[in-house]
């Protein structure tokens, strides 16, 4: 019987479950959005380089959008275990 009531206390409630998946679907949402940002800049994606031949920052992108985006991808992609998805370290 007390291993019945521990199993219990562990467990989630639909509730709860149901407000894990809303959370991912935002952050897919949300990592979606940025992907658009940085195919609406010259289709520049997560590894093409910012500057050119020179060394100096590419006048066709805007390269501070550009890594904002990338910074956000990042974080929402591999956000830590411990925020079971409430988004609290994102914020």
């Amino acid at each position: 019987m007390a291993a019945e009531e521990e199993a219990g206390a562990d467990a989630l409630s639909v509730r709860e479950v149901q407000q894990l998946v809303r959370r991912k679907d935002e952050l897919e949402a949300q990592i979606k959005a940025c992907y658009a940002v940085l195919e609406g800049q010259k289709g520049v994606g997560m590894n093409e380089p910012l500057v050119d031949a020179e060394g100096y920052p590419r006048a066709d992108v805007d390269v501070y959008q550009v890594r904002a985006a990338r910074h956000n991808i990042i974080c929402k992609q591999f956000c830590p275990k411990k925020s079971s998805f409430t988004g609290a370290e994102l914020n």
